[in-house]
């Protein structure tokens, strides 16, 4: 009994199993192939189905036939006949004989005439040659199927997409067998029986259970229009399946080629793209569980691809975390210095109460006491400003202002306090510039109010400060201009430090908690922006002023 191909092939993969488990796939791998074993399949598949040169060769085969065939009717509708008792015209059998004896071409496989009963009465199988010998023009025999159909790894191939229902449109499984049957009658070939109609017909059959091809080709004998028999050629396919079976390899040995050279591909591509990313991860994990500052994230810049550029966002994000990581610890350090002065006044205060008795001593020292808690107070106000301004900014929904109508707002508001100082403040802007900005109002209002009461803080008395706005191309300037005494040249950018104070002279202490600045430009950095202060230089080159200058995006 045959054994399957499906169960030969699951013998195989039960005797291969154990060494199938040592390679492994990353799913990247796995996918990476799938993806480009797609084109191969559909190609190959295509193939399979599509197999119109197949049809082409035994077109061209059964016309050639039916040429040879339709030669050998004529001359025996011409010269191999004769007139019966009872007037009809038949085919003589000795003529016939003979003629395809003398005619009949090594071409021809098999030749058999039926007469008009359908009946044979000549089969080239049969035929004796000259002199007794016999003639071997078509001899049909069974081979050893054993030593014919050794199964090699193309067939083995074939007969598994056979299996599997992928047979091509001339695949043998899907034609009529060929049965010839003792004594041969014309009713056992449907184009015989056409034939015997005045029509020539064709077929192409399998031998049972195996896949060699039949092509049989019948064509009428006719004699004046009237029928006396039919022409019924017929050979095998043998030499069609060879060139089909020389093109499949091939096809295969092509397809073969091309399937490893993209699985290989496929490899080098998943290792390109899975190493590095694996690299990546693992130094993430090993950063996220040893916390330690000495790993980092390795530098694929040199790629110059996506994964370099994954690199980089991740150095620069690890980096980032880290700064923010020391701007925290700086921070705490920084609040513990300014909480613990007026800590250790207070402190001082209570004690020396304690100690003296004289009313206006300790009314003085509880005077202290409560510029120290307010101090505290502002302290911790400040503080908590400070540490929420980044987190506030990146929750609240960001809108569309102008900066002008702002401005003009901010300014109005202060102008009376301005006046009790005798101040003035003045708007430089074109009111008919359109200049919108996105962000957080409130928070730009924050700024807006920090630098004027700074200014507010230095101007001296019927001075002027400026609130000056210039568009740019994708920029918005706005300068805040003062006439004080201008800020030391080595201070320009300490002055934007957290708890950092340098304010006018007579001015009383612990007014300020040096977090006005320091909120500002953290503010403005957090809007895509920058704020830089300078000085204002006069014509005989000593300050008359400073200037603060924020410049922001326009939306």
């Amino acid at each position: 009994m045959r054994i399957s191909t499906i169960t030969r092939w699951r013998r195989w993969a039960r005797t291969r199993r154990p060494g199938l488990g040592r390679f492994r796939l990353s799913p990247l791998t796995k996918r990476i192939l799938a993806v480009n074993a797609i084109s191969l399949l559909v190609l190959l598949a295509g193939l399979l189905y599509v197999d119109q040169y197949r049809k082409s060769l035994l077109r061209n085969e059964i016309e050639t036939m039916q040429s040879q065939a339709r030669l050998l009717a004529d001359v025996l509708g011409e010269v191999a006949f004769e007139q019966s008792a009872d007037g009809q015209t038949l085919l003589r059998p000795q003529a016939t004989r003979d003629l395809i004896r003398r005619i009949l071409t090594p071409s021809m496989v098999r030749a058999r005439v039926f007469d008009r009963f359908g009946n044979v009465i000549v089969d080239s199988r049969s035929l004796g040659g000259r002199k007794g010998r016999r003639n071997s023009i078509v001899q049909i025999e069974t081979l050893d199927r054993k030593q014919q159909r050794q199964t090699t790894p193309l067939q083995f191939l074939g007969e598994a997409l056979d299996e599997f229902g992928m047979q091509t449109a001339w695949s043998w499984r899907r034609l009529p067998a060929y049965v010839e049957s003792n004594p041969t009658r014309a009713k056992d070939y449907s184009e015989v029986i056409q034939a015997m109609g005045g029509e020539s017909g064709s077929m192409v059959r399998r031998l049972e259970n195996e896949g060699d091809l039949i092509l049989t080709v019948a064509v009428p004998i006719q004699h004046y229009r009237q029928v006396l028999g039919v022409m019924l050629v017929s050979k095998t396919g043998e030499h069609i399946e060879a060139v089909m079976g020389e093109i499949w390899a091939a096809i295969l040995k092509i397809f073969l080629f091309a399937l490893l050279v993209t699985a290989a591909l496929s490899v080098y591509l998943a290792s390109t793209l899975s190493r590095p990313i694996l690299r990546l991860a693992d130094a993430a994990k090993r950063m996220r569980q040893s916390r330690n500052r000495a790993i980092a994230i390795p530098d694929l810049s040199r790629r110059q691809d996506e994964i370099g550029e994954l690199s980089i966002a991740l150095r620069e994000l690890t980096r980032a975390l880290w700064d923010r990581l020391d701007a925290i610890e700086h921070f705490a350090a920084d609040v513990a210095h300014e909480i613990k002065n007026p800590l250790n006044s207070l402190r001082s205060a209570v004690e020396t109460a304690a100690r003296i008795a004289d009313p206006t001593k300790q009314k003085q020292l509880l005077a202290i006491i409560l510029d120290d808690v307010q101090r505290l107070d502002r302290l911790i106000t400040d503080i908590a400003e400070a540490s929420r301004v980044d987190s506030d900014i990146s929750k609240a929904d960001t809108k569309h202002f102008d900066a002008i109508e702002l401005l003009a707002q901010i300014i109005g508001a202060y102008r009376p306090t301005a006046l009790q100082r005798q101040v003035r403040i003045e708007l430089f802007a074109d009111p008919t510039d359109t200049c919108m900005l996105n962000g957080v109002p409130s928070r730009m209002v924050q700024v807006v109010r920090n630098l004027l009461d700074n200014a507010l803080s230095f101007s001296p008395r019927d001075g002027v400060i400026g609130v000056t706005m210039q568009p740019m191309p994708g920029q918005l300037h706005i300068a805040i201009t003062d006439q004080g005494p201008g800020i030391p040249p080595d201070r320009l950018d300490k002055i934007f430090d957290r708890f950092y104070t340098d304010r006018p002279s007579g001015e009383k202490f612990g007014l300020h908690s040096g977090l006005g600045l320091s909120i500002s430009r953290q503010v403005i950095v957090a809007m895509g922006g920058t704020l830089q202060a300078e000085n204002i230089i006069g014509a005989d080159g000593k300050i008359t002023g400073a200037r603060f200058i924020i410049t922001l995006p326009r939306a």
